[in-house]
């Protein structure tokens, strides 16, 4: 292999494992940031004056909003992140047994949120209350799916790129073998076995792309 291909592959390799630890740092803070939020909600109410008399949201003041919301928001965010940390579980029975818990702590986090902000709805009780629990079901399920969607492709992607350095490295050893192949016909046995080999293993790492794409 030549030096030019050497330097040529170490460069891609970089630029590959740049992206994706920039890309894990970039979750890493995000679910930092999640976590932080999810911390403080349910203490945000102490910054509120007790004596205001501005109503928020049908609530006597910002105090008791808040008071209200912090503990839902906490419960909201803290179901995300698990939805979405759950995808890396390997092993299927634990996976689906923390999907299924996160799912019960979205709807019950988006049933209080949705009671929150329309406490003042003007319907008969049991039609009220049965709506409020269909939506935070249907929203916390298809909320699920989505975290669910979005976790696996990121999957996919890592997968993806971590095979294209692998795949680059094998197209430019058979370009180089392609260009010193000789034309003695007993010579152009052993290096043609040499290029059937690299093929086949181009070919298995193109099945394996177009796995994870599907």
């Amino acid at each position: 292999m030549s030096k030019k291909h050497s330097t040529h592959t170490k460069s891609t390799k970089r630029k590959y494992n740049t992206q994706k630890t920039e890309g894990n740092k970039i979750v890493v803070l995000i679910l930092t940031f999640g976590a932080i939020v999810a911390a403080i909600a349910p203490f945000l109410h102490i910054f509120c004056s007790r004596e205001s008399k501005v109503e928020m949201f049908g609530f006597r003041n910002a105090r008791m909003f808040f008071y209200a919301i912090g503990v839902p928001v906490t419960l909201f965010i803290s179901s995300i992140i698990l939805s979405y940390v759950s995808n890396f579980i390997g092993i299927k029975t634990v996976y689906h047994t923390v999907r299924n818990i996160a799912f019960i702590f979205l709807s019950v986090a988006s049933y209080y949120l949705i009671w929150i902000f329309w406490a003042k709805g003007d319907f008969n009780p049991i039609a009220y209350y049965s709506m409020i629990i269909i939506i935070a079901c249907s929203f916390g399920y298809f909320s699920n799916k989505f975290l669910k969607y979005i976790s696996t492709s990121t999957n996919r992607l890592s997968k993806i790129s971590n095979n294209i350095p692998n795949l680059d490295d094998r197209i430019k050893t058979v370009n180089d073998i392609a260009k010193i192949m000789p034309d003695d016909n007993e010579d152009m046995v052993t290096y043609k076995a040499m290029v059937d080999v690299t093929g086949d293993n181009l070919k298995e790492t193109i099945t394996e792309i177009k796995k994870d794409l599907n």
